[in-house]
């Protein structure tokens, strides 16, 4: 989103300066992340009461009845909007009409924001994939992000020799759901093909997956896909280790007995905790 502002010839200031839009791209996994994001819409107003201040993502997109409480805010926008925000602060500022936010789980095509230049020096962050099916019982994501939609892999492929010809050498693979990615194709073609792809752009020197499927890694280590390929790449999987119990719940890892370390000597896993 910020690159859309940039392209349309906005400054971008940080978030405790003064502002004439404000955008808070709010987060819902929690009820903590429900609360900081109304704090910080009512926050924002504070610093500029001319302000147009806009909360659009996941919280407003489950929660719009909720946030049209908060007299603060001037626009509400869900997922499917933010690929056009800037049309639509726009169309705002000029007729004062609101959007009638669209049901996300009727998206089916990735919304491809493309090129993104807006970056960190050292690393960029390559969006592939959107959504989730797998309705684990404790967790709103679907509702929010919608089906799986995967990112067309030549706009990947594009923007990752955009910015390996830039001096980037690091890229960070993420998504919602990453280890879906091309489960909505009609063809065959998966992660693990996308990621091999990556790896022959000169100039990427480190892969990043974040918060990769576990499961995924060993169905492709499997078929020794993994280890068949020359990596040029020093690949770092970010991996989601959980036991829960009485809940719907598929991520489930055994590091230590996986075959990938074994294979792959320049990989590194780190694993995460849930209680």
């Amino acid at each position: 989103m910020i690159q859309k502002f940039i392209e349309n010839g906005y400054k971008i200031v940080e978030n405790h300066e003064k502002a004439d839009i404000y955008i808070i791209n709010t987060c819902t996994v929690t009820n903590m992340s429900d609360r900081k994001a109304r704090q910080m819409l009512r926050r924002v107003k504070e610093l500029n009461s001319k302000s147009i201040v806009v909360a659009c993502g996941c919280y407003a997109q489950v929660a719009k009845k909720e946030l049209e409480k908060i007299k603060e805010i001037d626009l509400i926008l869900g997922n499917n909007e933010k690929g056009e925000i800037v049309e639509h602060v726009e169309d705002y500022i000029k007729n004062q009409e609101k959007i009638n936010i669209e049901d996300v789980m009727q998206q089916r095509e990735f919304v491809d924001f493309g090129n993104v230049t807006y970056t960190e020096k050292t690393r960029a962050v390559i969006k592939v994939q959107d959504g989730c099916d797998r309705f684990c019982s404790y967790c709103i994501i679907p509702y929010a992000r919608g089906r799986v939609r995967s990112r067309k892999p030549e706009n990947v492929l594009a923007e990752i020799r955009k910015v390996a010809e830039e001096g980037i050498k690091e890229v960070v693979i993420t998504g919602i759901h990453v280890a879906s990615y091309g489960k909505d194709f009609k063809t065959e073609y998966k992660l693990i093909d996308l990621l091999e792809e990556i790896n022959k752009i000169e100039g990427i020197e480190r892969i990043r997956l974040g918060s990769i499927e576990p499961l995924l890694i060993s169905a492709a280590n499997s078929g020794g896909v993994l280890s068949k390929t020359e990596w040029t790449a020093s690949t770092i999987i970010i991996a989601g280790s959980i036991n829960a119990s009485n809940i719907s719940l598929e991520r489930t890892f055994n590091v230590l007995g996986n075959p990938v370390p074994k294979s792959l000597p320049r990989i590194s896993i780190s694993v995460s905790c849930i209680f």
